[in-house]
């Protein structure tokens, strides 16, 4: 436990050797949960034998009582709410492509244990409001009561699923089997079966090096399942053909005209175009039309227009449709003639009619609602109209308008409501009155949905006046925690035939039976230009009789016929709009990497599309909206974008796609219902997930191969809101895969936990420690740790967001989370924490695993805020969106620790494989249900970049050398403190620390300390760094460079005579230092000086340096003489302001060597008409 206590203070433990029987080798060196051995494989079954590892029976005193915990390291465990936790080894099995399974037990060899009372699986309890959640391992008694085993077998299969290629079932071996009734369990200390494998097709090998490298590492029989792959296409991956080359929008029910001026206005030459073979359809199918004019002289003149009758975009489950309100119709012309709706005479007799039973729907949607108590396969309108509540909002009144109402007492009013229950209770209760009419009383449970249908007689309606209006009350009856959502209401009223703003949709009397019925529609402007078209039969009704404002008509009528009549006035014009033509449903495309971007940061994305093709990588950019059109009939639609990946999958060329990235956020609100939400840029898919309710993931865009949440390509998304946080997400990732800075940083893992009780620490904990063991990482090695609550022996990683943010900020390769989380913090960090980060280019890859952090629709969480942080926060961010247990948690972390750490760096991943082989890991242990657990992970970042990690060794630690400041004055290579700068002063400092400089300890102060006279000043400048701050005056600065390791300041100035201080510190990334440099410089103004001249060596043997400082720069000679005052030599040399050094030789001029003896040396400095000299002696001995 890496120098740490260990937990026998805490756990009592029992450890207990399982008998290791000699077996078979492995035939195929496959990985394999610990005792699993594949014998044999061919395409009738898998022998696979399992020998029982050593196992650990722990004691546990928990809130639910004492249990006993058996645990196999490097397995799982069955994970079936309240059922017995006990060990079990899952593995993957490829079978030959649509063949069926069966298990053959051929040896088993067992003995009995005693195991009393064994740890249940958790599961969630939950507040009536489905809010608040806490995790109890709650045993299930019909289960502990019993006298059989559990599981009931030693071994078993899931869920047979489509990984690529690759047709695969998850192997279950449970060879402790518990029976809580009599404290004992059945263990298997050898078991050998035969998986048998029936029908099927042949298969084959696909080139497929994406699949191929994660189907070796988590297939037991990779080598014989590489030849039984199959990639045949579904029947239909949802590509359609064209349906012209103009959209036309429609967002009312009614009648819609388009003239010669309008397709002139949308950029069409209507002349070019025959009447004839005009088509619009809608949803693949095409609507019969009407064109007025003169239709056969083969040319649209400005005297034609088209008729059509047109929708708002309806939904399968509601009411309007999801995603958007506007329908999508499209226009097209040329070839075959299009489809007409046909005339059809008003015939002479009919039964006459004088009012019908029109309806109205209400729905208002306002609140959007997850419910987590609703069956998760059950589609489901989250948009409600309002809550009722019997304490906080008992009643709501509405008043009804109802167009064209006609009161008829021997009639009776209907009214239909639909709610859905907010809290899970057993009674939901509700009455709705018409005008104090008991219309409806309801009971309902849990938070089920309820239509209710109610009638009302014709004496309780009002006339609609505002002395007589309609008014509903919808009661919540008194009850405890009686509170439920109001859907919608549907009201059936009795009108009459008259049309308003020119228009009515109508029918005959609900109460005739079949017959043809004469129809009197009143109120119209221009009844001889009405058009009336059956809606049901699409016939146009011609030759109808008219009278003042009224048009009548006999046709045949059934209870499904409905006619619309709509006069020229109410006639609507449609928005046109030119499709620019995309051919992505084309089979002539190749692409590794999908990047499916919103229009809005196509431009943007254009450079990060070109890295990946620079690299050799085939990455198609494409925009969202182009996919609408070509898969969902210009609808916005998720499943435009499943059908895209999935028609690339298996028809794009050779190899098959690989990485999907999504660019723009998502939000729940599509159609922007409330204010406040955020734009849904790309849609997310939702789906109900266990007690939580509807999330987001991202994961069924890429499981195109078969129906289950297997992914079959790695995926993940930039949730922009703006082209700004677009390109923070393009710098930040060009930067991470180019120029990311050396250093420890890449070996650091930084864990923290965020547990609010003791139970939780020693879980979180001990998780830390078997990430770290099972991963082969050095004993030595001691990443940091800060923990909300630490268990025993780990209390010295106690701390909070201030610790964890400094842990952050000196930089890792990832920050791993284990704990008690919400959307927008973790017990150890906030958003608002994460936004202060400084560690620049430093990025880590952060991973969550708790509830709710991995949630990014319509809000900025933890994730989003990590990875959009400008200069710092993380590189990458998954997590899940929902509520996640702590034994799932722990599972997939160990898979993605043992993908990024077992085999690197031979076998480096990206984000999107690393975390995508881990989905694939938990479905192969088959915990519980993992349906969850797989769809609600996320990855937020780029899926196709790959995970920088450097392997830790002893002699790569943190640096703790303080950084190397070196003073220099340019053209003055010797200077020294103390020596004169000649004006305009001039100096600079360079710095260097290979962990990198931390600027913000960057001070600097220039201080003025004695005049040229020797008066004291003391005057100074101080400058501190502050982010975002210039160099101060005087000063230039070449900023660290993409390492972050270096940094130059120069200075130049004109400064006054005198002697001068510069002084300034910096400190290193890690904080060592900080650094201090201390230096004095002087300046003189017309003055020149010759000081402190000195040869060395001297006595000398053969050469000494002549050294001496001026005060400025001068044309020097020295000469040097006997001490009987011959000239022997004389040394030329122009000199610099500040300390200077001259070589002599010991030569005189003639080359040869001066004698021993003492000689003196005078230096003779000119400037001008300014002359200094001063004399030494040097002595010459052998």
């Amino acid at each position: 436990m890496r120098g740490k206590q260990n937990f026998k203070a805490i756990y009592h433990v029992i450890v207990i050797i399982g008998l290791l029987l000699s077996g078979s080798s492995p035939v195929w060196g496959v990985p394999a949960p610990p005792g699993i051995t594949l014998i044999s494989c061919d395409r009738a079954g898998a022998v696979v034998e399992m020998q029982l590892p050593e196992y650990q029976i722990t004691e546990l005193d928990m809130v639910e009582g004492i249990f006993n915990d058996v645990s196999i390291f490097g397995w799982g465990r069955l994970a079936e709410e309240g059922k017995p936790m006990v060990p079990q080894a899952g593995f993957l099995l490829a079978i030959p492509p649509g063949a069926n399974t069966s298990i053959n037990i051929e040896e088993v060899q067992s003995q009995t244990i005693a195991l009393d009372n064994p740890l249940p699986a958790p599961g969630w309890e939950t507040d009536v409001f489905m809010k608040n959640h806490v995790e109890k391992h709650s045993p299930i008694a019909s289960t502990y009561s019993t006298g059989s085993p559990f599981p009931q077998s030693w071994v078993s299969i899931g869920e047979a699923a489509w990984f690529r290629g690759y047709h695969v079932v998850p192997v279950r071996v449970t060879p402790i089997r518990a029976i809580p009734s009599s404290g004992e369990a059945l263990v298997a200390d050898k078991i050998r079966f035969r998986v048998n494998f029936s029908g099927g097709r042949e298969g084959a090998y696909i080139h497929d090096p994406y699949g191929e490298t994660t189907a070796q590492s988590s297939i037991l029989n990779f080598t014989q399942a590489r030849n039984w792959q199959e990639r045949t296409p579904p029947t239909s991956t949802g590509t359609q053909d064209s349906y012209g080359d103009y959209k036309i929008l429609v967002d009312h029910d009614g009648m819609y005209s388009i003239t010669y001026f309008d397709l002139d206005q949308a950029g069409i030459t209507p002349e070019s175009i025959d009447p004839q073979t005009i088509k619009i359809s809608v949803q693949g199918e095409e609507i019969p039309i009407w064109i007025g004019g003169n239709v056969w002289d083969g040319s649209f003149d400005p005297d034609d227009y088209i008729l059509f009758y047109g929708t708002f975009a309806r939904g399968t489950y509601t009411y309007e449709y999801l995603y958007q309100h506007e329908n999508v119709y499209w226009l097209d012309w040329g070839g075959l003639n299009g489809a007409r709706i046909a005339d059809e005479s008003s015939v002479p007799i009919g039964t006459e009619v004088s009012s019908f039973k029109a309806r109205t729907r209400t729905e208002v949607d306002t609140l959007y609602e997850i419910f987590g108590d609703v069956p998760e396969e059950e589609d489901v309108d989250h948009w409600m109209w309002l809550n009722l509540d019997a304490t906080f909002y008992p009643q709501y009144s509405h008043l009804l308008n109802l167009p064209g109402l006609v009161v008829l007492t021997n009639k009776s009013y209907d009214l239909i409501s639909s709610f859905r229950g907010y809290t899970i209770v057993q009674d939901h209760n509700v009455t709705v009155d018409w005008n104090n009419y008991p219309a409806i009383e309801a009971t309902w449970s849990w938070q089920d949905s309820i239509i209710v249908f109610g009638s009302v007689p014709g004496t309780y309606i009002g006339d609609g006046s505002p002395a007589n209006p309609n008014e509903l009350v919808f009661t919540a009856t008194p009850g405890e925690f009686n509170s439920f959502y109001l859907d919608w209401i549907e009201i059936g009223y009795w009108r009459g035939y008259g049309a308003i703003n020119d228009t009515l949709l109508f029918q005959k009397p609900e109460d005739f039976a079949a017959q043809t019925v004469r129809y009197r529609i009143g109120g119209l402007s221009d009844p001889a230009n009405t058009e009336v078209w059956n809606l049901t039969t699409n016939k146009r009704i011609v030759n109808p009789d008219i009278l003042g404002d009224t048009l009548s008509f006999a046709n045949y009528s059934t209870d499904e016929t409905y006619y619309f009549a709509a006069g020229p006035s109410s006639w609507m014009t449609p928005q046109i709009i030119e499709d620019v033509q995309s051919d992505w449903s084309s089979s002539s495309h190749g692409a590794d990497y999908l990047i499916i971007t919103h229009e809005d940061f196509y431009a943007t994305m254009e450079e990060f599309a070109g890295h990946y093709n620079d690299a050799g990588m085939r990455a198609e950019l494409i925009k969202v909206g182009d996919l609408y059109d070509e898969f969902t009939y210009g609808l916005k639609s998720p499943e435009a974008i499943f059908s895209l990946v999935q028609h690339a999958y298996y028809n794009y060329q050779s190899p098959a796609v690989s990485y999907v990235l999504l660019v723009g956020d998502a939000s729940w609100d599509y159609k922007g219902n409330n204010a406040n939400s955020y734009t849904d840029f790309v849609p997310t898919h939702s789906f109900p997930t266990y007690k939580w309710g509807e999330t987001a993931s991202d994961n069924w865009y890429v499981s195109v191969t078969g129906n289950d949440p297997v992914p079959d390509c790695a995926i993940g998304r930039f949730p922009v809101n703006n082209i700004d946080e677009v390109q923070v997400l393009v710098d930040k990732t060009s930067v991470y895969a180019e120029s990311a800075p050396p250093g420890y940083w890449r070996s650091r893992i930084i864990f923290s936990n965020g547990a609010n009780e003791l139970s939780d620490a020693l879980v979180f904990d001990s998780t830390v420690e078997t990430l770290l063991d099972t991963t082969n990482f050095p004993e030595w090695y001691d990443p940091p740790r800060v923990y909300s609550l630490p268990s025993p022996g780990y209390e010295e990683f106690q701390g909070d967001s201030t610790d964890l943010m400094a842990e952050i900020d000196l930089g890792a390769a990832m920050v791993n989370y284990i704990g008690h989380a919400g959307n927008e913090m973790w017990y150890t960090l906030s958003v608002d924490n994460i936004s202060q980060l400084e560690n620049g280019d430093r990025l880590p890859f952060v991973v969550s695993f708790s509830c709710y952090t991995g949630i990014f629709s319509n809000t900025t969480g933890m994730g989003e805020t990590f990875i959009l942080k400008p200069e710092g926060g993380a590189i990458a961010y998954w997590s899940n969106g929902a509520i996640g247990f702590t034994n799932t948690n722990t599972y997939i972390n160990q898979f993605l620790f043992s993908n990024l750490y077992s085999d690197y760096p031979s076998n480096p991943y990206t984000f999107g494989k690393a975390t995508t082989d881990a989905k694939l890991d938990f479905w192969a242990q088959w915990l519980g249900d993992p349906h969850d657990v797989i769809r609600t992970f996320v990855l937020l970042g780029d899926p196709g970049l790959t995970y920088l990690w450097e392997d830790p060794s002893p002699a790569d630690t943190i640096g703790n050398v303080d950084p190397e400041i070196i003073f220099y004055v340019p053209g003055s290579p010797h200077f020294s403190s103390g020596d004169y700068i000649d004006n305009p002063v001039e100096f600079g400092c360079s710095i260097y620390d290979p962990d990198g400089l931390e600027l913000s300890s960057l001070q600097m102060e220039l201080t003025h300390l004695v005049d040229g006279a020797g008066n004291p000043v003391d005057t100074s400048w101080q400058w501190i760094w502050e982010p975002g701050s210039s160099a101060p005056p005087d000063f230039t600065f070449e900023l660290p460079d993409s390492l972050g390791d270096s940094l130059r300041i120069d200075y130049s100035n004109l400064l006054g005579d005198g002697e001068w201080s510069f002084d300034m510190q910096i400190a290193d990334y890690f904080l060592n230092g900080p650094q201090t440099l201390s230096t004095t410089f002087r300046t003189a103004g017309g003055e020149l000086v010759i000081e402190n001249p000195l040869n060395y060596p001297n006595p000398f043997t053969n050469e000494t340096s002549i050294t001496f400082n001026l005060s400025q720069d001068a044309d020097v000679t020295v000469k040097i003489y006997t001490v009987a005052g011959k000239l022997v030599r004389v040394l030329d040399v122009p000199e610099v302001v500040g300390f200077n050094i001259h070589e002599f030789d010991g030569r005189d001029h003639q080359g040869d060597p001066l004698s021993n003896g003492t000689y003196l040396y005078k230096i003779i400095a000119n400037q001008g008409d300014k002359k200094v000299e001063t004399v030494e002696k040097m002595v010459k001995i052998r």
